[in-house]
Protein backbone atom coordinates (compact mmCIF):
# COMPACT_ATOMS: atom_id res chain seq x y z
CA UNK A 1 0.00 0.00 0.00
CA UNK A 2 1.51 3.19 -1.10
CA UNK A 3 0.86 6.65 0.00
CA UNK A 4 2.12 10.20 -2.27
CA UNK A 5 5.00 12.16 -0.25
CA UNK A 6 3.56 15.43 -1.67
CA UNK A 7 -0.88 14.96 -2.43
CA UNK A 8 -0.82 18.39 -4.41
CA UNK A 9 1.91 16.98 -7.52
CA UNK A 10 0.36 14.48 -9.08
CA UNK A 11 3.82 12.82 -10.32
CA UNK A 12 5.00 12.69 -6.42
CA UNK A 13 7.25 10.01 -5.27
CA UNK A 14 5.05 7.45 -3.38
CA UNK A 15 6.20 5.88 0.02
CA UNK A 16 5.30 2.30 0.68
CA UNK A 17 3.27 1.85 4.39
CA UNK A 18 5.18 -0.21 6.66
CA UNK A 19 2.21 -3.26 6.16
CA UNK A 20 -1.28 -2.92 4.78
CA UNK A 21 -3.51 -0.59 6.91
CA UNK A 22 -6.53 -2.06 8.11
CA UNK A 23 -7.86 0.69 10.45
CA UNK A 24 -7.39 4.50 10.27
CA UNK A 25 -8.36 6.98 12.67
CA UNK A 26 -10.08 9.79 10.66
CA UNK A 27 -10.00 13.16 10.96
CA UNK A 28 -12.62 14.17 13.09
CA UNK A 29 -13.76 17.05 10.59
CA UNK A 30 -12.77 16.42 7.12
CA UNK A 31 -16.10 13.62 6.28
CA UNK A 32 -16.32 11.91 9.59
CA UNK A 33 -18.66 14.54 11.05
CA UNK A 34 -21.09 15.26 8.22
CA UNK A 35 -20.68 11.79 6.74
CA UNK A 36 -20.32 9.42 10.63
CA UNK A 37 -20.29 6.01 8.00
CA UNK A 38 -17.78 3.95 9.63
CA UNK A 39 -15.69 3.99 6.06
CA UNK A 40 -12.71 5.61 5.17
CA UNK A 41 -12.92 6.15 1.88
CA UNK A 42 -12.58 9.25 -0.80
CA UNK A 43 -11.79 12.27 0.53
CA UNK A 44 -11.64 11.35 3.99
CA UNK A 45 -8.58 12.13 6.12
CA UNK A 46 -6.35 10.43 9.10
CA UNK A 47 -6.23 12.04 12.25
CA UNK A 48 -3.64 14.54 12.97
CA UNK A 49 -4.55 15.04 16.77
CA UNK A 50 -1.74 13.16 18.35
CA UNK A 51 2.10 13.88 18.67
CA UNK A 52 1.36 17.90 18.21
CA UNK A 53 2.69 20.24 20.40
CA UNK A 54 -1.46 21.01 21.08
CA UNK A 55 -3.47 17.76 21.48
CA UNK A 56 -6.79 16.90 21.15
CA UNK A 57 -9.16 17.15 18.95
CA UNK A 58 -9.44 20.70 17.74
CA UNK A 59 -6.11 21.21 18.06
CA UNK A 60 -4.94 19.22 15.52
CA UNK A 61 -1.63 20.58 13.62
CA UNK A 62 0.49 20.04 10.77
CA UNK A 63 3.15 18.17 12.36
CA UNK A 64 0.02 15.97 14.73
CA UNK A 65 -0.49 12.05 13.59
CA UNK A 66 -3.03 9.53 13.43
CA UNK A 67 -3.20 6.06 14.69
CA UNK A 68 -3.30 3.27 11.95
CA UNK A 69 -3.44 -0.31 12.48
CA UNK A 70 -1.79 -2.83 9.99
CA UNK A 71 -2.78 -6.32 8.47
CA UNK A 72 0.45 -7.79 10.41
CA UNK A 73 -0.87 -6.76 13.77
CA UNK A 74 1.45 -3.72 14.69
CA UNK A 75 0.07 -0.28 15.28
CA UNK A 76 1.72 3.08 14.80
CA UNK A 77 1.11 6.94 14.84
CA UNK A 78 0.92 8.08 10.87
CA UNK A 79 2.00 11.12 10.07
CA UNK A 80 0.36 11.90 6.75
CA UNK A 81 1.13 14.65 4.58
CA UNK A 82 -0.98 17.89 5.11
CA UNK A 83 -1.51 21.45 4.43
CA UNK A 84 -0.22 24.05 6.90
CA UNK A 85 -3.84 24.25 8.66
CA UNK A 86 -5.49 21.58 10.10
CA UNK A 87 -9.01 23.03 9.88
CA UNK A 88 -8.83 23.84 6.22
CA UNK A 89 -9.36 21.36 3.63
CA UNK A 90 -5.84 21.74 1.47
CA UNK A 91 -4.46 20.50 -1.77
CA UNK A 92 -1.25 19.08 0.24
CA UNK A 93 -3.38 16.91 2.09
CA UNK A 94 -3.77 13.21 2.10
CA UNK A 95 -6.91 11.76 1.51
CA UNK A 96 -7.88 8.24 0.71
CA UNK A 97 -8.62 8.25 -2.49
CA UNK A 98 -4.74 8.76 -3.16
CA UNK A 99 -3.86 5.31 -1.24
CA UNK A 100 -2.84 2.79 -3.84
CA UNK A 101 -2.53 -1.35 -3.71
CA UNK A 102 0.14 -2.47 -5.59
CA UNK A 103 -0.71 -5.98 -6.72
CA UNK A 104 1.88 -8.24 -7.76
CA UNK A 105 3.55 -7.56 -11.35
CA UNK A 106 3.47 -3.54 -10.38
CA UNK A 107 -0.64 -2.81 -11.21
CA UNK A 108 -1.99 -0.42 -8.86
CA UNK A 109 -5.71 0.06 -7.48
CA UNK A 110 -7.45 2.44 -5.63
CA UNK A 111 -8.79 0.74 -2.59
CA UNK A 112 -11.89 3.24 -2.06
CA UNK A 113 -13.79 2.86 -5.60
CA UNK A 114 -14.52 -1.00 -5.37
CA UNK A 115 -17.02 -3.60 -6.39
CA UNK A 116 -17.47 -6.28 -4.16
CA UNK A 117 -15.70 -8.87 -6.45
CA UNK A 118 -13.05 -7.01 -7.25
CA UNK A 119 -10.74 -7.86 -4.17
CA UNK A 120 -10.50 -11.34 -4.78
CA UNK A 121 -6.85 -11.42 -5.24
CA UNK A 122 -6.01 -9.85 -2.49
CA UNK A 123 -7.87 -11.91 -0.44
CA UNK A 124 -6.31 -15.21 -1.94
CA UNK A 125 -2.29 -13.94 -2.33
CA UNK A 126 -0.35 -16.09 -4.82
Amino acid sequence: MTYPVQPENAGSVRRNFQAIPILMEEHDEWYNRRDNDGSWAGNDQISKRHGAKETGSAAGGRSGGGTIGYLDGSVGLFKAPAGPNDRLEENGDLKAVQLRLIKAGGSQHMINSSAANEWGWANRPR
